[in-house]
Formats: C-alpha cells, sequence, structure tokens
C-alpha cells in the first residue's frame, strides 16, 4: 500500500536496492527475504524519510533527530505522518530508534479525513517549505521531480535553461490542492507560496534573481505559481 500511496503523492522519492538506484518501485512481493538491501528515500521539503522494510506489516521511517527543532521540519513531519496514519488506517508515532516504547510524537487518523486531503497536506507542506535544484543551469522545485521528468532530456530539447525552469517551475494549484475548489481560496495560498519561494530562492541563489508570482488567468488553467530567472 505504502508503494502506491508514495506513487500517488506526487512526491519526489529514490528507491535503490543495494545502494543501486531502480527505476521502478518494487512489488512487496519482491522485497523479502532481501528486505535489508531495499530503500526508499522520500522527500517533504528539507526532509528526507528513509523507509526500511522489516516486516511485511511495518515500514519504519528513519528521519534526522534536528527536525523537532525546525519550523519547516516539523510542518513537513506533521503533514507526512498524518498521510501515514491514514494510509495506515492507525496511528503513526515517532520514537526513539530501537525504542518504541518511547513515543516522542503519535498521530492518529482524523475522523472524516481521507485520503484526498491528507495527499493534499503532504504536497502543499512540500511547497511551503520548497527545496530547489539547479541543474545545468535551470532552477526548479524538487516537488518537479517526478520520475518521468528527465532534466538531461528537457535541456536537450528546450535548448535553454531558462525555458526549462519556466516549464517546470509552473505550479497548478487545481492540480496540488485536489481538494479545495474555490478559487479565492486556492489564490490566497498561492500568495503564500510565493512568499515563501522568494525568501527561499533568495537564501539558496543569492547570486541569481528571479521574479515569483501567482496568477488566475484563463490561460493558466486557474491560480498558478510560477517562477521565472530575470536576466
Amino acid at each position: 500500500m505504502v508503494r502506491q500511496r508514495v506513487l500517488e503523492s506526487g512526491l519526489a522519492w529514490e528507491y535503490s536496492v543495494d545502494g543501486e538506484p531502480i527505476e521502478q518501485l518494487p512489488a512487496s512481493s519482491s522485497v523479502f527475504p532481501q528486505y535489508h538491501a531495499h530503500l526508499l528515500k522520500v522527500w517533504v521539503g528539507p526532509v528526507q524519510f528513509n523507509a526500511h522494510y522489516f516486516d511485511q506489516a511495518e515500514v519504519d521511517f528513519d528521519l534526522p533527530g534536528d527536525v523537532l527543532g525546525d519550523p519547516a521540519g516539523l510542518d513537513c513531519l506533521h503533514a507526512f505522518m498524518r498521510w501515514l496514519a491514514v494510509i495506515a488506517g492507525n496511528t503513526a508515532v515517532m520514537a526513539h530508534e530501537g525504542v518504541a516504547s518511547a513515543s516522542i510524537l503519535e498521530v492518529a487518523p482524523e475522523p472524516g479525513l481521507g485520503i484526498e486531503a491528507v495527499a493534499d497536506g503532504v504536497r502543499l507542506a512540500d511547497l511551503r517549505n520548497v527545496v530547489f535544484v539547479e541543474y545545468g543551469g535551470a532552477v526548479v522545485p524538487r516537488s518537479a521531480m517526478r520520475r518521468t521528468v528527465n532534466l538531461d532530456e528537457w535541456l536537450e530539447s528546450a535548448g535553454a535553461p531558462d525555458e526549462v525552469t519556466a516549464a517546470l517551475s509552473h505550479v497548478h494549484l487545481y492540480d496540488e490542492v485536489t481538494t479545495v475548489e474555490d478559487e479565492a481560496a486556492l489564490f490566497r495560498i498561492g500568495e503564500d507560496l510565493v512568499d515563501r519561494w522568494k525568501r527561499r530562492i533568495m537564501s539558496e541563489l543569492p547570486g541569481r534573481r528571479f521574479e515569483v508570482s501567482v496568477t488566475n488567468e484563463e490561460d493558466d488553467y486557474g491560480p498558478t505559481v510560477w517562477l521565472l530567472p530575470v536576466r
């Protein structure tokens, strides 16, 4: 179930077996008995969650201990744990490694909160706490790095890194927040994202200039956050 939900989530992920990346998430039946060789990495904003398969009925995620002292990390952690709780139909527990009884944080499934809402929440946490990837002169949010996105192919076909930046840093909020249909509410979400993106990109890439904005024009398919390099 985790495999399918990760594929549906839109989050950036990486899977490896014996340290070698593989392109497809394997079926759970192929993980055991060689579970110790399998590692799934999932990113929400700046937080990397490492999934280990110790039991066919249980997946454990490791994460950095300093996440609790970072507002962005906490935002991502809470969203991810709410998502896990709904997927598992059980309380998601953060505990000290090797001491399952030493609970630090527990998040129970919220009554009436479905998979669509928590999936929206985890994608929004990823966008709120955006991490930008710079590759070949192009700059894109890591959330745009789906497994179907090959930046080398984009750079080869587009011919200019700025065109790749413009194409992949164009976020249609209707696609990311599927449980909110009100355009005014989505536009307010977009304004918050613009403010956060501006601060983050100035921090991560202080030597470059970008324009970041949210529009709601007919050609943009509803409220849309976009980023463009300024030369």
